[in-house]
């Protein structure tokens, strides 16, 4: 009876043991997936304000090619109430010829910056070249062809 007993008494203390154990591992779990929620919050919140910033961005450059794009028609429109306009011609692609074909095309308007772009992409010019041709940054035109292709 007593060899009995003391069997009982070490499985009573081995269960007490390991409900311990389990309660310790089961705080740490917990306290893990408190800490993992907090670190998905923070990654959210810093990439919600990346997104926002960069719409800002966005809209910035818009409202300034918007901008440039107004004042640059305003100067033209006296240029081309001053000059004849430009008739479109086969050689009128050469370097030279091909500003004038821009500013003045077959329209007797001139094109915006985005115009411009859009129509030496079409005549097969790299965007390296389209930004130098038109004296803008490379990331700039990248974006006006992309905001057109949409």
């Amino acid at each position: 009876m007593l060899f009995l007993f003391i069997i009982n008494l070490i499985i009573g203390l081995t269960a007490i043991l390991l409900f311990f154990i389990l309660y310790t591992k089961m705080s740490k779990v917990h306290s893990l997936e408190n800490e993992y929620r907090q670190l998905l919050k923070e990654a959210e919140e810093t990439i919600s304000s990346f997104v926002f910033e960069l719409k800002e961005d966005n809209e910035r450059l818009l409202k300034k090619l918007s901008t440039n794009s107004t004042s640059e028609h305003n100067s033209d429109k006296e240029d081309v109430n001053q000059q004849h306009s430009f008739v479109y011609t086969e050689d009128a692609t050469k370097s030279e010829d091909l500003k004038e074909l821009l500013q003045y095309g077959e329209r007797s308007q001139p094109l915006s910056t985005n115009e411009q772009a859009k129509e030496l992409k079409n005549n097969g010019y790299s965007i390296d070249e389209i930004a130098q041709k038109l004296g803008k940054g490379k990331t700039e035109i990248e974006l006006l062809l992309k905001f057109r292709q949409n």
